[in-house]
């Protein structure tokens, strides 16, 4: 269940966090993943809705790395 979502300014890049109950997830574009639609991703998540995540990456809190929002599915 998402409880809140944020954006943080790194240098000149904009990361979307999405924080749920149990995990914080970034939503950020992907050379890697063929990801580049993390705006329209982040638009359509609301705070208080459940939703099924498809992530990938790890979370490494010492580099404020998360795992990233690849798609998005209401429940």
């Amino acid at each position: 269940k998402v409880t809140d979502k944020a954006v943080k300014r790194y240098d000149k890049e904009d990361k979307y966090l999405v924080f749920t109950e149990k995990e914080t997830f970034e939503n950020t574009d992907s050379f890697v993943e063929l990801k580049f639609n993390s705006s329209d991703i982040y638009g359509k998540i609301k705070a208080g809705k459940e939703y099924k995540f498809r992530v990938y990456g790890w979370r490494i809190p010492i580099m404020s790395k998360y795992r990233n929002i690849t798609r998005v599915k209401e429940r």
